[in-house]
């Protein structure tokens, strides 16, 4: 039996991790699942096929004449659309995602240049959930860290307290910084200096850039958070808040054994 799963317009690991919830679930219920994601942000109009396949090899060998015909897989309610346990979600991850050989050679690549001594991955988001950006790039909704009872900017005390505590403990340790925000990204590297180590990824001040129509190259763009998010797998300590990013719950997940250094507790999932 074959059911279809219909990828929605949204950030890459949102669908992602939707994703891993229904293998789970197509797994208990002996069913193969076909992935669609005509609508999405990551769509490169020089690049024929499902976009899912611009990153991923096939998770099963289907032969799919007419999508019509095949239902649909209701899409999770829950917006963590993860497993509530790290140990399954990496059971399901490693079994079924394979990437593209391409990417996972970039990834091999950056981790035998860079990732020499003790690394401390870092997530830091930029400003919150866009529904518009004005001319001058401000915000007109919302911060991801009001959630959290932080109102005012990116609360880098936060981060800086958990990132110093472990430079006391691993004095080579080095900082594997990602973020949305070309500016976070400038201000630690001004904070830090040469701890700092970055990937070569799309950017822009404000973050968001899934949203962005101006951004032109989108293949790039998806690659870029794929590439960081499973280097942060392979850090040796990640500090992060979880309830404010799908990727900082696909890493959690990717590696089940990845010391976690949860600034705020995520509200919509609880590991086992």
């Amino acid at each position: 039996m074959i059911k279809k799963l219909v990828l929605r317009n949204s950030g890459m690991f949102s669908n992602i991790n939707e994703v891993i919830y229904n293998l789970y679930e197509a797994e208990k219920n002996n069913y193969k699942l076909c992935i669609v994601w005509k609508k999405s942000c990551y769509k490169d109009p020089t690049k024929k096929g499902n976009p899912w396949n611009y990153y991923f090899e096939n998770i099963f060998d289907i032969d799919v004449k007419d999508l019509k015909k095949i239902p649909k897989v209701n899409h999770n309610k829950d917006k963590g659309t993860i497993l509530k346990s790290r140990k399954i979600s990496s059971f399901y991850i490693n079994k079924y995602l394979k990437l593209k050989p391409h990417i996972q050679e970039k990834i091999k690549v950056f981790k035998e240049k860079y990732f020499k001594e003790y690394i401390i991955g870092v997530q830091i988001r930029g400003f919150g959930k866009v529904k518009e950006i004005n001319c001058n790039n401000k915000y007109l909704e919302g911060n991801w860290f009001e959630k959290e009872g932080i109102k005012v900017g990116i609360p880098y005390e936060l981060y800086y307290k958990k990132i110093d505590d472990l430079l006391q403990k691993h004095h080579k340790a080095m900082i594997f910084l990602c973020s949305d925000s070309q500016d976070i990204i400038d201000k630690v590297k001004k904070d830090y200096g040469d701890k700092i180590i970055t990937y070569d990824s799309t950017r822009t001040s404000y973050g968001e850039m899934h949203r962005n129509p101006k951004i032109k190259n989108r293949y790039k763009l998806g690659e870029d958070v794929i590439i960081e998010a499973y280097l942060l797998s392979q850090t040796n300590c990640f500090v992060n808040i979880p309830s404010i990013s799908n990727i900082v719950m696909f890493v959690l997940s990717k590696n089940k054994d990845l010391e976690s250094i949860e600034l705020c507790k995520d509200h919509r999932i609880h590991y086992i």
